[in-house]
């Protein structure tokens, strides 16, 4: 078999294991289920890429490499510019739309390196793809994803959407498993995340309260942002009030109190106005305009606004300066 000079730890694997960089022409060896299973999150992904229900149907199954899915066109947001893939391989196995309700697109399937591994050229006989169903549901894997999770991760209940069903493959989540990539070089060097994300509370789920009473002068650190995107709507609403994208360079840090926010004057009327769960704005965090096109750059400075239950207060001693705001992104 011919191997890639390039070789890499798996990040999946044990420490010990390597797995070499299947190229064009290589024959790799899809892993088991069970082995592919502790690769996934809860959700079935690995990286932010979906594995798709009908994809267990070449499980330990070998085939030849088509070539590198290094990178894709995105039709999703509609730019069709190239998104890089991190990691991913096309095996000329398309799918089937078993698990989407018949969808007849026929879409390439990408393969992260993780759920291949290299078999010798002597044994490397093409088995027919078109058998097999999915598997008989199994136990939870070692890391918490089982068949059921994966199934259930094809699909999501949406309010208005026709049918009452989101349909999620790996072609809907393009912009988020290729921007997995850029969220790791981010954070190797400390830097903000990708900012646009939706957040992740299903329809019908109410948005969590939180009442820490917070005062002027108190230190708090700001939470994580999967931990923020968890409690606000995909339209990242939070009980009317939004998460803006130029919150999150502060996610994680560390500020004082300024103000609680409990009443306003509404800028597009004129009336005052009540907040019914009050907010807070933090010393010298103010909107940088750096990830909104139509306001970059903007001067005003503006405060956004935090609910208590994005905050947490902090004990610990060796944050009690609170972090430099013109640093934070």
């Amino acid at each position: 078999m011919r191997v890639s000079p390039r070789v890499e730890a798996s990040t999946r694997m044990n420490p010990e294991e390597c797995v070499m960089k299947p190229c064009a022409g290589d024959w790799v060896e899809i892993r088991s289920k069970n082995e592919i299973l502790a690769t996934l999150d809860n959700n079935g992904r690995l990286e932010g890429l979906p594995f798709m229900p009908h994809m267990f149907q070449f499980c330990s199954r070998r085939f030849q490499v088509h070539k590198r899915a290094h990178k894709a066109c995105d039709t999703v947001s509609g730019n069709y510019a190239n998104r890089a893939i991190p990691n991913g391989v096309h095996l000329e196995l398309r799918c089937d739309g078993s698990a989407f309700d018949g969808c007849q697109a026929a879409c390439l399937i990408v393969w992260k390196e993780a759920w291949l591994k290299p078999v010798s050229g002597r044994d490397a006989a093409m088995i027919h793809r078109n058998v097999d169903v999915l598997p008989a549901r199994g136990p939870a894997s070692a890391r918490g994803c089982t068949i059921e999770d994966v199934i259930a991760g094809a699909r999501m209940p949406q309010d208005g959407h026709a049918g009452g069903t989101r349909y999620v493959c790996q072609a809907t989540e393009l912009l988020n498993y290729s921007r997995w990539l850029y969220d790791f070089i981010q954070s190797l060097r400390g830097g903000t995340p990708y900012p646009r994300k939706p957040g992740t509370l299903r329809p019908g789920e109410v948005s969590p309260v939180v009442d820490i009473d917070l005062k002027a002068g108190e230190l708090v650190r700001v939470k994580p942002l999967d931990q923020i995107l968890a409690t606000v709507s995909p339209q990242n609403m939070h009980r009317g009030m939004s998460f803006d994208v130029e919150m999150v360079p502060y996610c994680g840090k560390v500020f004082r109190v300024r103000d609680r926010v409990a009443k306003f004057v509404d800028e597009r009327t004129g009336l005052m106005k009540q907040l019914k769960t009050p907010a807070v704005i933090l010393e010298g965090v103010t909107c940088g305009g750096r990830y909104s096109n139509r306001r970059w750059l903007c001067p005003r400075g503006i405060f956004p606004w935090w609910r208590e239950v994005w905050l947490e207060r902090t004990a610990d001693t060796q944050t009690q300066k609170a972090s430099d705001p013109a640093r934070a992104a």
